[in-house]
């Protein structure tokens, strides 16, 4: 039967229409499919760079603990010839107040034996000697001495062990350790348990996805389930597979470790065995599914539309625009959760400003800091919230880092309404937060008080002398080449004196070390007493002592020493014993080195011994 030329041209137009139709669906699925695991992929990229950061901070963190804990005088003391242990278990306990996720603080010397051990389950408590074990079977104890100088040790991510069996409840533990080398001899290490309970529960926080942590050997350390997790210690015969089917076999071999299924990371930490941060979308069967519904939707409009092209036209239009508008919805939705949860279940504060400085939103914890509500806060500048000085501090970071638009970091004190002061350690962040290239300030700030001050304790202790409570040898080394280079750069002049106390030994000798103690006790006080705040004493050998006198040309520096050496020969420091001081007093040159300043200086001094002591000479 022939076809009539209105039907062939009917024909014709709907085989065209259909083949145009049937491409625009076909786009249609594919974009689908492209949009679903772009949408994945993105979030992925995010979340893993945020959750390998919180990792790497954590464990940088406690690493500056432990050195700042091995370059500890008097540790170094006591592991020559136990001086100080009294000292050294007080400061291990003192330390547990800022660093509570710690459970121990050992000191294990070169045969294994732990000869400090301080616990904190409830409260920190020093354990007694006839509790304590020897380690030296243990695989930590050995691993840490065979790191090279300078190396820190850090075990495997386990669960804690005493007595031989699994402590009950369980305490994830991360060991970290150095060996303490005095005059190139290994004296034993120091060694930190701690707690990682609280750590893993909030590196695992997230609305969008799931965050694993494994070995190379895919064994699972923790995960979504917990009934999969620490399987190698456990001994539960299962892995990472038996949780996700979807997962390559060779996961930690391959180079490929990304797909929009799921994001792989070695961590950056040289633990026993490497592990890795594994993280899975919570929608991806979700968005799979939206995927699988598509392809079926979409073949059937297909079959539809050939007959009634108009209306398939629009309702593959229609399907499109609601598909769209779902995925939207379901990142919008995790979105505001992952905001919401994050800003405020934190104690750190949060806020962002607009490019006139002007405040867009913040957390709870901000709107406390400043008392506030958020309401009140909105369109302020710092200036409006703050007082001056504290304004003017932030606003030039903020200047600063939009300036150079990428990430800043600020330490920062601050001070309450009550006169108490926090340092807080800000991070400052420029974003994009009208999506039209207006970048404002992103804000995160941390309370690093208990820290900060911790850290300063520790090392100011380095710095003092402990008989005397001046500055010791160490600290004039330092101070003194400072001065110096400050001279040559910008001619601040100054001038060096250095001070001995005559027949010192004589006295020692005479009436004992506790007398001969006392007198440089209060000589050092003395000298204290009559200087600039400035000015800087230091006690740099038995009974010698030097002074560093900065923006002082020699004739008034020679008056200031004059005073002080009078001034003590007056003081009735041993009964019946006339006490002095010979000084050496000389003006820094463009042509010094430290070691032509201090030998000058020295020279004059022992010309004032030839001379008849209690005297100063000065060139």
């Amino acid at each position: 039967m022939k076809l009539s030329i209105k039907n062939k041209i009917f024909l014709l137009i709907s085989t065209f229409v259909g083949a145009i139709v049937f491409i625009l669906l076909s786009s249609i699925f594919l974009f689908q499919k492209s949009n679903v695991q772009q949408l994945s992929i993105e979030n992925l990229e995010k979340e893993k760079d945020n959750k390998v950061k919180f990792f790497n901070k954590y464990i940088e963190n406690k690493t500056i603990l432990l050195e700042s804990i091995i370059d500890n005088k008097y540790i170094i003391n006591f592991a020559k010839d136990k001086k100080d242990k009294e000292f050294v278990q007080n400061l291990f306990i003192t330390l547990f107040k800022t660093n509570k996720d710690i459970f121990q603080f050992r000191y294990i010397d070169i045969n294994g034996n732990e000869t400090i051990r301080v616990d904190n389950y409830q409260k920190p408590i020093l354990v007694e000697d006839k509790y304590l074990q020897n380690k030296k079977g243990r695989y930590y104890f050995e691993d840490t001495l065979k790191k090279k100088s300078g190396e820190v040790y850090y075990s495997n991510i386990d669960l804690n062990v005493e007595n031989s069996k699994i402590e009950l409840p369980i305490v994830p533990t991360l060991r970290i350790a150095k060996t303490l080398i005095i005059d190139n001899k290994k004296m034993g290490i120091i060694i930190l348990n701690i707690n990682l309970k609280t750590f893993l529960e909030d590196l695992q926080k997230s609305s969008l996805h799931d965050v694993s942590l494994i070995y190379e050997d895919a064994n699972i350390i923790v995960s979504k389930d917990s009934k999969y997790n620490w399987t190698s210690d456990l001994k539960l015969g299962k892995s990472v597979f038996d949780l996700y089917d979807f997962l390559p076999k060779d996961l930690t071999k391959t180079k490929l470790r990304k797909s929009e299924h799921f994001y792989l990371s070695a961590l950056d930490i040289s633990s026993k065995d490497k592990i890795y941060m594994l993280l899975v979308p919570k929608d991806f069967n979700k968005y799979n599914k939206i995927y699988e519904q598509s392809e079926n939707r979409i073949i059937l409009l297909i079959i539809v539309t050939l007959f009634g092209l108009p209306i398939g036209y629009l309702i593959a239009g229609y399907i499109e625009e609601k598909y769209k508008d779902k995925i939207l919805l379901d990142k919008t939705t995790n979105d505001n959760i992952l905001i919401n949860s994050v800003i405020n279940s934190t104690n750190d504060l949060i806020f962002y400003k607009d490019k006139d400085f002007k405040y867009i939103g913040c957390n709870h914890a901000f709107e406390k800091l400043v008392q506030k509500s958020l309401a009140e806060i909105i369109g302020k500048t710092d200036f409006e919230l703050f007082n001056k000085e504290q304004a003017k501090l932030f606003r030039e970071s903020d200047i600063l880092m939009l300036k150079d638009n990428k990430v800043k970091i600020f330490n920062e004190w601050f001070t309450n309404t009550d006169g108490s002061k926090i340092y807080y350690q800000t991070q400052k962040i420029p974003f994009d937060y009208s999506l039209n290239k207006n970048i404002g300030i992103l804000g995160l700030a941390r309370d690093h008080t208990d820290l900060h001050l911790s850290q300063l304790k520790i090392k100011e202790q380095v710095y003092i002398d402990e008989l005397t409570q001046v500055f010791n040898r160490k600290l004039y080394n330092k101070r003194v080449q400072e001065s110096l280079d400050l001279f040559k750069r910008y001619d601040c002049n100054f001038c060096l004196a250095i001070l001995d106390i005559d027949n010192f030994k004589n006295i020692n000798d005479t009436y004992g070390h506790d007398v001969g103690d006392d007198v440089l006790v209060k000589i050092a006080k003395a000298i204290k007493d009559m200087v600039r705040s400035t000015d800087l004493l230091f006690r740099i050998g038995g009974e010698e002592f030097v002074l560093i006198l900065p923006k002082n040309d020699l004739d008034n520096a020679f008056i200031i020493i004059e005073k002080i050496r009078e001034y003590i020969s007056t003081l009735e420091l041993v009964k019946n014993e006339k006490i002095t001081v010979s000084i050496g007093l000389t003006k820094v040159k463009k042509s010094d080195s430290v070691e032509t300043l201090f030998k000058r200086a020295d020279i004059l001094m022992y010309k004032s011994k030839r001379s008849g002591k209690n005297k100063t000479s000065e060139a």
